[in-house]
């Protein structure tokens, strides 16, 4: 059984996280390539149930290594997301006080 886990960082650390959590699924992926290397050999000189068996193990591996990618794409778009939230709450903060103004201006003017 998988679970999802969730924690608060620093938006400075996100990179390094990511690039650790990307560094781990690198090492995975190599070992999954050996894997499907030895598979290619056992084809020539083991039976048939034991190449299913390896190719199993390296599906399974594929499946947690695109898990890990998919985790490392959703933290770093949940980061750009908070990051025009923010934009766009400061904007709309900045704006009443703009509109005040041009309402103050059209006041003096029509004086």
């Amino acid at each position: 059984m998988r679970v999802k886990i969730a924690y608060t960082i620093d938006a400075e650390e996100l990179n390094d996280t990511v690039y650790k959590l990307l560094q781990e699924t690198k090492i995975r992926m190599y070992a999954a390539t050996q894997e499907l290397e030895n598979s290619l050999a056992f084809l020539s000189t083991a039976n048939s149930v034991e190449v299913i068996a390896k190719l199993d193990t390296c599906r399974r591996s594929l499946y947690k290594i695109d898990a890990r990618l998919e985790d490392c794409a959703e933290l770093l778009d949940s980061y750009n997301k908070a990051v025009v939230q923010a934009a766009m709450a400061a904007k709309l903060e900045t704006e009443p006080i703009e509109k005040e103004k041009e309402i103050g201006n059209q006041d003096d003017r029509n004086i």
